[in-house]
């Protein structure tokens, strides 16, 4: 009988093998292999979340001069590796700009600033949203009618008008 493997990232015994995820090197439980997976996307550097988030704009074919457009902005500019990839979201995922693969990522240099901005505004919101108290008051509204409610209204004849 064949010993049940270990799992590679908690090293306890994986019992239902039908139930882990086989990786080239070794089983993982599903749960297990979750949590490294978001560990590892935590523990990415912003240069590899930019290069990612630049692949699936390119759909994996990204050009050589997006680097070159990449180490100007960072080196010549002053720009951060993570205000370029927030740039890039706010261009097409709030503005919904038209992705021109010919030009790179040139709208960088021309909404850095305003994306910048828009992300500091967006974290007062939230700030403010965070810190707001409701208040649980029962407000009771009084009503007052002042007429009659079986008032009649004269009938008009449209006829005769």
């Amino acid at each position: 009988m064949a010993r049940n493997p270990k799992c590679k990232f908690c090293k306890q015994e994986i019992i239902d093998k039908e139930n882990a995820i086989k990786k080239s090197n070794g089983y993982y439980h599903k749960e297990c292999y979750n949590k490294l997976q978001k560990e590892k996307e935590e523990n990415k550097s912003d240069y590899d979340k930019l290069i990612d988030y630049i692949y699936k704009l390119y759909n994996g074919n990204i050009p050589i001069f997006i680097f070159k457009q990449i180490k100007d902005y960072v080196n010549e500019y002053g720009m951060k590796h993570s205000g370029i990839l927030l740039t890039l979201r706010y261009i097409y995922e709030q503005l919904e700009l038209p992705f021109d693969s010919e030009n790179g990522i040139g709208l960088v240099m021309y909404k850095y600033d305003e994306a910048k901005n828009n992300w500091l505004r967006q974290k007062e919101i939230d700030k403010a949203i965070e810190e707001f108290e409701f208040k649980e008051e029962e407000v009771v509204v009084n009503k007052r009618f002042s007429g009659n409610i079986n008032k009649k209204y004269k009938e008009i004849d449209i006829g005769e008008l």
